[in-house]
């Protein structure tokens, strides 16, 4: 799997949908409050930490997604 390349600008820019499929995770970074929520497929969300090693590692080898493809399930 290709790094999705993700730069701070990016964070402090736009909200941000990540597929995590390794984990069956999905993880949406709200730039308005700051906060990461992740959600296991089909399931509701919940608020983690952004140094969460799962949502870290979503970062660096997940697929960013849109906001339809993160509530899709």
């Amino acid at each position: 799997m290709i790094a999705i390349m993700l730069s701070s600008k990016d964070f402090r820019a736009r909200d941000i949908y990540i597929d995590y499929s390794f984990d069956n995770f999905k993880f949406r970074w709200d730039r308005a409050t700051e906060k990461v929520y992740r959600r296991w497929y089909g399931k509701k969300e919940e608020e983690v930490h952004h140094s969460n090693d799962t949502f870290r590692q979503a970062v660096a080898s997940g697929k960013e997604i849109t906001r339809d493809e993160y509530y899709g399930d």
